[in-house]
Protein backbone atom coordinates (compact mmCIF):
# COMPACT_ATOMS: atom_id res chain seq x y z
CA UNK A 1 0.00 0.00 0.00
CA UNK A 2 1.28 3.41 -0.98
CA UNK A 3 2.07 5.55 2.09
CA UNK A 4 0.42 8.50 0.31
CA UNK A 5 -2.86 6.63 -0.23
CA UNK A 6 -5.87 8.93 0.20
CA UNK A 7 -9.10 7.01 0.74
CA UNK A 8 -11.90 8.05 -1.58
CA UNK A 9 -14.66 6.67 0.60
CA UNK A 10 -15.42 6.10 4.24
CA UNK A 11 -18.08 3.67 5.35
CA UNK A 12 -19.88 3.80 8.64
CA UNK A 13 -21.37 0.38 9.30
CA UNK A 14 -24.19 0.08 11.81
CA UNK A 15 -25.51 -3.30 12.95
CA UNK A 16 -29.02 -3.49 14.35
CA UNK A 17 -31.51 -6.22 15.18
CA UNK A 18 -34.93 -4.96 14.06
CA UNK A 19 -38.48 -6.18 14.55
CA UNK A 20 -39.65 -5.44 10.99
CA UNK A 21 -37.17 -5.06 8.12
CA UNK A 22 -39.70 -3.30 5.88
CA UNK A 23 -40.47 -0.68 8.53
CA UNK A 24 -36.73 -0.27 9.15
CA UNK A 25 -36.09 0.31 5.44
CA UNK A 26 -38.87 2.91 5.30
CA UNK A 27 -37.46 4.66 8.37
CA UNK A 28 -34.09 4.94 6.65
CA UNK A 29 -35.63 6.15 3.38
CA UNK A 30 -37.58 8.87 5.23
CA UNK A 31 -34.28 10.10 6.69
CA UNK A 32 -32.42 10.32 3.38
CA UNK A 33 -32.68 14.14 3.11
CA UNK A 34 -31.21 14.48 6.62
CA UNK A 35 -28.51 11.91 5.87
CA UNK A 36 -27.55 13.72 2.66
CA UNK A 37 -27.34 17.02 4.55
CA UNK A 38 -24.95 15.30 7.00
CA UNK A 39 -22.63 14.25 4.16
CA UNK A 40 -23.89 10.76 3.32
CA UNK A 41 -23.29 10.14 -0.40
CA UNK A 42 -24.73 6.63 -0.54
CA UNK A 43 -26.01 3.80 1.58
CA UNK A 44 -26.84 0.13 1.51
CA UNK A 45 -29.07 -1.88 3.79
CA UNK A 46 -28.33 -5.58 4.15
CA UNK A 47 -29.90 -8.36 6.15
CA UNK A 48 -28.62 -11.73 7.26
CA UNK A 49 -29.96 -14.45 4.96
CA UNK A 50 -30.97 -16.81 7.76
CA UNK A 51 -32.16 -14.12 10.22
CA UNK A 52 -33.94 -11.17 8.63
CA UNK A 53 -33.99 -9.27 11.91
CA UNK A 54 -30.19 -8.88 11.76
CA UNK A 55 -29.36 -5.88 9.61
CA UNK A 56 -26.34 -3.90 8.56
CA UNK A 57 -26.70 -0.31 7.38
CA UNK A 58 -23.66 1.04 5.56
CA UNK A 59 -23.48 4.83 5.17
CA UNK A 60 -20.91 6.05 2.65
CA UNK A 61 -19.06 9.36 2.95
CA UNK A 62 -16.32 11.05 0.97
CA UNK A 63 -15.24 13.09 4.01
CA UNK A 64 -13.86 11.41 7.12
CA UNK A 65 -14.82 14.23 9.48
CA UNK A 66 -18.46 14.00 8.39
CA UNK A 67 -18.43 10.24 8.92
CA UNK A 68 -16.94 10.68 12.39
CA UNK A 69 -19.54 13.35 13.22
CA UNK A 70 -22.33 10.98 12.19
CA UNK A 71 -20.85 8.19 14.34
CA UNK A 72 -20.74 10.53 17.35
CA UNK A 73 -24.34 11.60 16.75
CA UNK A 74 -25.60 8.03 16.40
CA UNK A 75 -23.85 7.09 19.64
CA UNK A 76 -25.72 9.71 21.68
CA UNK A 77 -28.28 8.34 24.18
CA UNK A 78 -31.14 10.18 22.46
CA UNK A 79 -30.15 8.74 19.07
CA UNK A 80 -30.07 5.24 20.53
CA UNK A 81 -33.52 5.81 22.05
CA UNK A 82 -34.84 7.05 18.68
CA UNK A 83 -33.54 3.87 17.02
CA UNK A 84 -35.31 1.70 19.60
CA UNK A 85 -38.54 3.62 19.03
CA UNK A 86 -38.09 3.21 15.25
CA UNK A 87 -38.07 -0.58 15.53
CA UNK A 88 -34.56 -1.58 16.58
CA UNK A 89 -34.77 -4.46 19.06
CA UNK A 90 -31.18 -3.92 20.15
CA UNK A 91 -28.33 -1.56 19.39
CA UNK A 92 -25.46 -3.48 17.82
CA UNK A 93 -21.94 -2.47 16.95
CA UNK A 94 -20.85 0.41 14.75
CA UNK A 95 -17.50 1.03 13.05
CA UNK A 96 -15.88 3.37 10.56
CA UNK A 97 -13.73 1.97 7.76
CA UNK A 98 -11.85 3.54 4.88
CA UNK A 99 -11.86 2.06 1.42
CA UNK A 100 -8.51 0.68 0.34
CA UNK A 101 -9.51 -1.05 -2.88
CA UNK A 102 -12.59 -2.08 -4.79
CA UNK A 103 -13.15 -4.55 -7.59
CA UNK A 104 -15.90 -6.39 -9.41
CA UNK A 105 -15.63 -9.70 -11.18
CA UNK A 106 -18.97 -10.15 -12.86
CA UNK A 107 -19.92 -10.43 -16.51
CA UNK A 108 -19.97 -6.64 -16.94
CA UNK A 109 -16.40 -6.16 -15.85
CA UNK A 110 -13.50 -6.73 -18.23
CA UNK A 111 -10.03 -7.30 -16.83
Amino acid sequence: MDANHQPTAYRLTIRRRVSDIDDWRLTIERRIPRLRAAGVIGYSLLRVVDDHSETELVLEFDDRSKAEAMARELDLPESRENMLQAGAMEIGSMWLAEELARGRYDRYCRT
